[in-house]
């Protein structure tokens, strides 16, 4: 668009230049034909006509079509084409008094041109002298000629700023068409790679940075170096002056007349047996070594608290293994489920890793060992195993089995408020059904048999019914609860 404006402004500087070159031209002509009146001679230009073309060097020839003349001068005047190619159907129009252009400009815009030659001619005339003939036939062909060359410039220069957009938009559609290809996602991540790569990092102001970051590093170092704890690390990691050699008195040396002889000031008393010399080894030399390597391993005494809870962790462990020993020994202890049931493996288990722990080995080494042997899972046995045997060392318990006991059950007689209630409640006889039969049973006063079956019916019967009594009229309502359908003997 502006190549376009710049075109439409220059394209009518020249025809304004063109109007005056053919005003002055017609001035003359008629001056000259005003002249020459005997000759009879009247040349009338015909209408100027310019039309729109293809191509920018067309050229309109104006044509002089004589009019009741007899001479006819040979004159042809060429214009260029002043109208743009998109306005082809504009037309320029010249007649004797107006120049107008038709189409392309308004009316209004275009007045009544004075020619200022032809008022200079009549002022002047007698100083101007006008051309006739062929020389003014020469002067038009040189001023069209002019007027064709800096129209030729004119369209070379603009032709040449058109070739710069031209390959200007040409390399900014390049670019938008290289923008709108669709990119992979390896292409994007190395251009975000390669997005911070255009600071190298070296202007000055960063150099500035640089070095305040650095010079505020080093007074923080010195004030660190200054202060308390800085001079109590330097003093204790500082290295300790090296030990003086040990001071060796000078030997006197004897003279070399005196004769040498060895200072005995040991006496019979201060003498020690080391041995017959045939009791000495012949290697001498194997010897030192050994003493040497003995004297080079340096064995680093143990704490006296690690030793003595060492010397208590044994003690316990071998009582813990005494004890569970004596329980399997003894007549009295009963195993859930019989010798073959599943507390009785779980006490072996315990032994087995007591034993192997007392003899030396870690506690899960042992744990493992254990639970293969008995027929546990090696992880999850041993770790059962462990458990199993801290509850023995602290609790003295063995575990006991779960099944038929859902972990999220609660008895009531776990409650010591409401086992106290019910010892009391037993102690009290009042679940008696005949009181005085339990008088008698109490005293011995009964028969040995009639005592034997009393007594089966008062643990199988008459303390169950008292208790399930109890529990239904007086327990429950106190902690604000009702059975529905009554309690069962066997949870009584």
């Amino acid at each position: 668009m502006a190549s376009k404006n710049k075109k439409r402004s220059r394209e009518q500087m020249f025809q304004a230049a063109a109007r005056a070159q053919v005003g002055r031209a017609r001035n003359r002509a008629s001056n000259t034909s005003s002249a020459n009146s005997s000759t009879n001679v009247s040349c009338a230009l015909s209408p100027i006509t310019i039309t729109g073309s293809d191509s920018d060097d067309d050229i309109v020839i104006l044509s002089q079509n004589p009019v009741a003349s007899e001479i006819q001068p040979d004159i042809k005047i060429q214009n260029i084409d002043l109208v743009d190619s998109e306005d082809s159907d504009e037309q320029c129009n010249w007649n004797e008094e107006t120049t107008h252009c038709v189409g392309y400009y308004a009316d209004s815009d275009w007045e009544m041109i004075p020619d200022s030659g032809n008022n200079i001619a009549e002022e002047s005339d007698e100083d101007i002298e006008e051309l006739e003939g062929d020389k003014l036939k020469a002067s038009l062909e040189s001023a069209v000629s002019a007027v064709e060359q800096l129209w030729l410039d004119i369209n070379a220069s603009m032709d040449a700023e058109m070739e710069t957009e031209a390959g200007g938009m040409d390399t900014t559609a390049n670019l938008q068409e290289i923008l709108m290809q669709h990119k992979s996602k390896a292409v994007w991540r190395a251009a975000e790679l390669k997005r911070s790569l255009g600071y190298s990092g070296h202007s000055s102001r960063s150099q500035c940075q640089r070095e305040k970051n650095s010079q505020d590093a080093e007074e923080e170092r010195q004030h660190s170096a200054q202060s308390a704890m800085g001079q109590f690390m330097k003093t204790y990691f500082a290295p300790r002056p090296p030990a003086p050699p040990p001071a060796t008195s000078p030997t006197p040396t004897p003279a070399p007349d005196t004769p040498v002889t060895p200072d005995i000031s040991t006496t019979a008393s201060e003498e020690i047996f080391m041995g017959y010399l045939s009791d000495l080894s012949d290697n001498s030399d194997a010897d030192d070594e050994d003493e040497d390597d003995d004297d080079a391993i340096t064995v680093q005494p143990q704490q006296p608290a690690a030793m003595e809870l060492a010397e208590k962790w044994e003690k316990m462990m071998k009582s813990a293994l005494y004890n569970i020993e004596k329980t399997f020994a003894s007549r009295c202890t009963e195993f859930e489920s019989g010798h073959n049931g599943l507390q009785f493996y779980h006490a072996h288990a315990i032994c087995a890793h007591l034993e192997m722990m007392v003899k030396g080995r870690g506690t899960i080494d042992a744990s493992i060992h254990a639970s293969e042997v008995l027929g546990f899972s090696p992880k999850w046995g041993g770790c059962l195993i462990c458990q199993w045997t801290s509850a023995w060392l602290n609790k003295h318990e063995l575990p006991k089995s779960h099944c038929g006991h859902h972990r999220k059950a609660f008895s009531l007689l776990e409650d010591p408020t409401v086992h106290a209630e019910l010892c009391s409640y037993l102690r009290s006889n009042k679940w008696a059904v005949n009181p005085k039969m339990l008088q008698d049973f109490t005293e011995k006063k009964m028969v040995p048999d009639k005592a034997k079956k009393y007594l089966e019916n008062l643990v199988n019967e008459e303390m169950p019914h008292g208790l399930k009594q109890y529990m239904e009229v007086e327990l429950f309502p106190w902690i604000h609860m009702k059975p529905r359908k009554g309690i069962c003997l066997c949870m009584a």
